[in-house]
This record gives structure tokens, C-alpha cells and sequence, in this order.
């Protein structure tokens, strides 16, 4: 929805360069629009006679609910990933903008305190931020953003004009994911974002079946490494606890419902319930698999208090019924009992002479 006479101040006119052009936003991304002026521009079969009259408002009509259907924003955005500009350079902001918003979601700052508040309230994928930004560089802003609970997570990628080692540095240690100095090649941003994003993906993955802190180190800022081993380790623990929810989770951890359920979220790709869900249906497979458990035992031992509901988690997430295991070590246990396996075996023949 848009207002008419606003749309119409959107543009500019270039009387050298004989065109309208202007950066919009469009569906809450921007848009570049450059429109052709003058008669020389085109051929006679390219002019059409636009009846105004056909799209004035009548009075009672409200200019601010006016919309512009022939927009060419038919994509849909929601399911991408999210990406913050943090950018005062127009010139730059555009350009940036303007070539990520076919694959991402696009949120502009044009300072670095308007980057944090866009940072904690869109949750973005990741960021690409100018070093000289005003009201806070950078370097501050990162600082900033790992500080926080809610925005620590981010891949962050910093571009810089004074593109020195000791910058370099400088933005590594502030806790800048990677480093690109201005000017820098496109191909190489998109490579950096991408492998960025990709490791994240591996992060979550892998989540479930961690085996050790150095993987996280590796790929995480300290403070969240802290919290998604310290989360693992406070299920497992209380994993009997029926009572076990997403609540009692957030009060230990000392944090809002939100805000624990965007951290779980974007660090594990798992909604706090389903990852209670799966933390003990993973334990219940141990249980079974290596301590022989029969599956209502199995049951209880992992928090769940319906043993049918528990079958059915249990199959969704590992392709097969509980009992079905339970059988299978079963039949094999009582092979080995008699010194031989079911492939060894041989049927008993009898010879009638």
C-alpha cells in the first residue's frame, strides 16, 4: 500500500543522463528503478495515450490506501534467509542491496545503533557492515552485538576502504567473521556469505550428536558455545523430568520465552520443544540398542509418560518402531547364546534310507 503522491516523489529526474531513477523499497526491499525520458529514447509503436482519468481518486477514496498492483514483486521472501546492511554510503548501500535481495531477505542501517536495534528485532542471518559507520564504528558495533544474548550468534562480515593487516586484525578481534576491503570483488563477497551460512547449516547438523567442545569453538563465539553445550548438558540431566519444558528451560537460563526460543532457534535450526524431543528420543535409542531396555521402561527413563506416544515420536524420528529394535537384539542374543549366528546356522536333514 502506498500513497500516490509519495510514490511520485520517489523519483528524480537526470537531465544529462535524460532518465528518472531512484532507490525504493518495495514488499520491505529496495529496489532500484530507472526509467528512460525523452521521445528519442523510443519508437513510435513504443508510446501509449494514458488515460488519467481511469486512476484518479474519487473522494471517496483514500490516497493512503492506494495500491500499486503492477509492481513486479510476485516473489516470496518469507522462507529466505535474512541479511543486514549496515551501510551510509548510498551509492554502496544500493549496490549491495541491490544485488542480494534475489536470494535474501534485505534489511538497510545506515548507522551502527540502527544496526543493533534492526539486528535484535529481524534476527538476521548474517551481516555485512562498513567499518566507518556513523554514531558507532564497526569495530564498536561488533563488540555490541556479541555481547548481547539475542544477537551473538551472527556471522558477521566486516568491509573496510583502509584495507591494512593491522585493520584486518582489528576486526577479527572485535569479532568480525570475515574481512573484505573496499574496493572488493563481488564474486568473493557471495563466496564469503555463502560459506558463512553454510557453516552455520553443519552447526545445526551436528548439533545433536557433539562429542566434544572443540567443534563448537571452532565455529561459534565463546559465549555461545558456553550456552548450547550448557543447554545439552541440563536436559540430559534432568532428561526423567516429565515436567520438563521449554519454560523451566528459559527460567534457568535466566532469559524471556522470545529470546530463548530465537537463540535455540538460530544455533540449533530446532524449535526448544522439538530439541527437548529429540535429545530424549536419541537417549532412548541408546537405551535400547545397548542396555536392552524393554520400550515402556525406555519410556519412562526419558521423560515421556505415555509409552504409545513415545513409539510413535520414536518411529518419526528414527524410521522404525521401539519393539522392533527390542526384537532384533533380541533374536540376534539368543543366536549367540548358542555359540553360532542365523547366518551360520544349517537346517537339521533327515536321511531315510
Amino acid at each position: 500500500m502506498y500513497n500516490r503522491m509519495l510514490l511520485n516523489s520517489l523519483f528524480s529526474f537526470s537531465a544529462e543522463q535524460e532518465k528518472y531513477s531512484h532507490f525504493i523499497e518495495v514488499g520491505g526491499l529496495p529496489r532500484n528503478i530507472i526509467l528512460p525520458s525523452g521521445k528519442g529514447r523510443f519508437s513510435n509503436n513504443e508510446f501509449v495515450v494514458y488515460e488519467s482519468q481511469d486512476h484518479q481518486l474519487n473522494g471517496n477514496e483514500n490516497s493512503e490506501n492506494f495500491e500499486i498492483n503492477s509492481l513486479p514483486y510476485t516473489k516470496k521472501y518469507y522462507n529466505l534467509p535474512g541479511i543486514l546492511v549496515i551501510e551510509d554510503n548510498m551509492e554502496l548501500q544500493e549496490y549491495l542491496a541491490g544485488h542480494f535481495n534475489k536470494k535474501y531477505k534485505v534489511h538497510i542501517a545506515e548507522d551502527g545503533m540502527e544496526g543493533l536495534k534492526l539486528a535484535r528485532e529481524t534476527d538476521p542471518d548474517i551481516i555485512l557492515t562498513d567499518v566507518q559507520i556513523p554514531h558507532m564504528n564497526g569495530y564498536e558495533f561488533c563488540k555490541k552485538l556479541r555481547r548481547n544474548f539475542d544477537t551473538s550468534h551472527i556471522p558477521v562480515i566486516m568491509l573496510d576502504a583502509n584495507n591494512t593487516i593491522e585493520h584486518h586484525i582489528e576486526g577479527l578481534s572485535a569479532g568480525a567473521d570475515a574481512y573484505l576491503g573496499i574496493p572488493f570483488d563481488i564474486q568473493l563477497l557471495d563466496a564469503q556469505v555463502y560459506s558463512l551460512l553454510e557453516n552455520r547449516k553443519t552447526l545445526r547438523n551436528k548439533f545433536h550428536g557433539i562429542d566434544t567442545a572443540e567443534y563448537l569453538e571452532k565455529k561459534l563465539p565463546r559465549k555461545d558455545m558456553d550456552f548450547i553445550l550448557n543447554l545439552k548438558l541440563f536436559i540430559e540431566e534432568n532428561i526423567m523430568n516429565q515436567e520438563l519444558s521449554v519454560v523451566s528451560l528459559s527460567e534457568h537460563f535466566t532469559v524471556s520465552l522470545a529470546q530463548f526460543h530465537r537463540k535455540v532457534k538460530s544455533l540449533t535450526g530446532s524449535t526448544p520443544n522439538n530439541l527437548i524431543k529429540s535429545i530424549r528420543l536419541k537417549r532412548a535409542y541408546n537405551l535400547i540398542r545397548e542396555g536392552g531396555l524393554r520400550v515402556s521402561e525406555t519410556a519412562y527413563r526419558t521423560g515421556f509418560s505415555d509409552p504409545n506416544y513415545f513409539s510413535i515420536c520414536f518411529k518419526k524420528e528414527f524410521g522404525e518402531n521401539p519393539s522392533q529394535i527390542v526384537s532384533s537384539i533380541k533374536y540376534h542374543s539368543d543366536w549367540t547364546d548358542i555359540g553360532t549366528s542365523p547366518n551360520d546356522a544349517k537346517p537339521d536333514i533327515l536321511i531315510i534310507h
